[in-house]
């Protein structure tokens, strides 16, 4: 479901930045001092975008990411509403062996690899 979700506001995102669809902030806004816009992949490998291209696709692009953080918030907040008491202390205890799995598999900066014998 939330798979989904995610590639219905992608396509969607898409759809507006191949639709040539401008910005009404972008015509009152005075021009940005040159400032580097890091695009992501496809849209990186592109080298004859224009400065104006770059920074739509950028704009899109973090409008996408903000309408798929607030549709995965929605649907956790929806799907937690129906987890009963029992359920909502079984996921806390999945999270908690979670963290403690990731916490584990982190290497110690302060550990230093052991030193193999000289074998003869």
């Amino acid at each position: 479901m939330m798979t989904r979700n995610i590639l219905a506001a992608l396509a969607l995102g898409s759809a507006f930045a191949f639709s040539g669809v401008s910005f009404a902030a972008d015509k009152d806004a005075k021009p940005a001092e040159a400032k580097s816009v890091k695009l992501v992949k496809p849209w990186a490998d592109l080298k004859t975008l224009s400065d104006d291209q770059k920074s739509k696709i950028d704009a899109i692009h973090k409008k996408a990411l903000a309408e798929i953080n607030a549709i995965e918030k929605k649907e956790k907040e929806d799907i937690t509403a129906l987890l009963t008491d029992a359920n909502k202390a079984e996921m806390k205890d999945l999270a908690e062996a979670k963290k403690k799995e990731a916490a584990g598999k982190k290497p110690a900066a302060d550990k230093k690899p052991e030193a193999k014998p000289d074998a003869k």
